[in-house]
């Protein structure tokens, strides 16, 4: 730990290094105590490491995580300056009474209160949640700071994201970002505008932002999905239109239900599988809850009829409880409705490529036949061009 509470109240930070005079000068003004369960810490400042405290017994404490990495203290460090250089008053691990929990850095802007973690290693997804929710709350914004080093880069724009990289998506548009940092480089690395086409599989921009040259507010400013990450998608679409039968069950899934309907991927209408806002709240791939919707509704309405989401919704729901389809936990986003304005999103992109009629009472309309198979414009364009008309915002 870098603040602790001394025998007056009063609390003490190591802000850095320290030098062999200042190591001896804090010694001389023990003891000090642990802000959270205030019992005894002692200052370990060896020549590798960077300077801290820690418990002189090793017994439970409510926010014990220790031993704290290199990597971890160092960018809890740097951030704290860089928030304070922009003149926030910043406490460092700030022990928060009410919830019985310590953040990495707590600050105040304005009305609004702010912890920021900087997670530097894998933790159970219950203890992350719990932690979140409770900041929640309390009316508190966490802000999760995934250390760079935990991201896996497939290749240029495409990354596997596991379950527990998610948790540190944020809203700050119509699609996600998560926020990493380094500080070997003083870096951070934003993936932004994430569209996730699997499970794992995602597509984002990446933004480096040296510390000198953002500021705080700076790293939330929305982005739209780009042209690069349009292609990758396509590409992906089709690689699964195509070849995703060889190493699918048949009996199980979607490859189930086409097959029995005498379909296949690559039969499917090209309206199936596009990227939605606030499709990423859903963790089944969208060709595939997408098709779904096809298969268990649109599929079976003629034209010029109508009909309400709800008998959208309502068979998602049941895909929902048979498993079929799941949905994504991520707690930093706080709408439980998020996946139905994916779905809600999805037929508004149909509407807007000619396949359906948004009514003004909300309703939609099939549109004739010889629409259906094809995106309203010149025979002529491409795929791409299509997809880039319908996903600008």
């Amino acid at each position: 730990m870098l603040t602790v509470k001394k025998e007056d109240g009063s609390y003490f930070s190591i802000e850095g290094r320290l030098k062999k005079e200042e190591v001896k000068k804090i010694k001389e003004k023990a003891p000090y105590f642990c802000p959270c369960c205030h019992k005894k810490v002692i200052l370990k400042a060896g020549e590798r490491r960077i300077p801290h405290f820690a418990h002189e017994k090793l017994d439970a404490c409510i926010s014990y995580s220790e031993p704290e990495s290199e990597y971890h203290l160092n960018g809890k460090l740097i951030l704290y300056k860089w928030l304070k250089d922009q003149g926030y008053e910043v406490n460092m691990e700030a022990y928060i009474k009410e919830i019985n929990q310590k953040a990495d850095l707590y600050f105040e802007v304005k009305d609004t209160r702010y912890v920021i973690e900087f997670q530097c290693s894998i933790i159970p997804q219950a203890l992350y949640i719990k932690r979140t929710v409770s900041y929640q709350q309390a009316g508190i914004q966490p802000i999760w700071i995934l250390g760079s080093k935990l991201i896996k880069q497939k290749r240029a724009g495409t990354f596997k994201l596991s379950s527990f990289e998610w948790l540190f998506a944020f809203n700050e548009s119509f699609y996600p970002s998560i926020l990493t940092f380094c500080p070997l480089s003083a870096m951070f690395l934003k993936l932004q505008s994430i569209i996730s086409f699997s499970a794992q599989v995602s597509f984002a921009e990446t933004k480096k932002l040296h510390l000198g040259s953002v500021t705080f507010h700076q790293l939330f400013l929305p982005h739209d999905i780009t042209d690069s990450q349009l292609f990758s998608w396509i590409q992906k679409k089709r690689n699964w239109q195509f070849f995703s039968h060889r190493y699918a069950a048949i009996h199980t899934g979607v490859h189930r239900e086409l097959y029995l309907k005498g379909l296949s991927p690559s039969t499917l209408p090209a309206f199936i599988g596009i990227p939605v806002p606030f499709g990423h709240c859903f963790e089944t791939p969208s060709v595939e809850w997408q098709t779904y919707i096809y298969l268990d509704v649109l599929i079976h309405l003629k034209e010029d009829e109508r009909f309400n989401i709800d008998i959208i919704e309502n068979a998602i729901r049941k895909r929902l409880k048979s498993g079929e389809i799941r949905i994504r936990s991520l707690p930093l986003n706080k709408s439980d409705s998020a996946p139905m304005l994916a779905i809600t999103a999805f037929l508004d992109l149909l509407a807007k490529a000619g396949l359906l009629l948004k009514l003004i009472s909300g309703e939609y309309k099939i549109l004739p036949k010889p629409e259906l198979n094809r995106v309203k414009g010149p025979l002529e364009k491409t795929d791409f061009v299509i997809l880039r008309e319908l996903c600008r915002t």
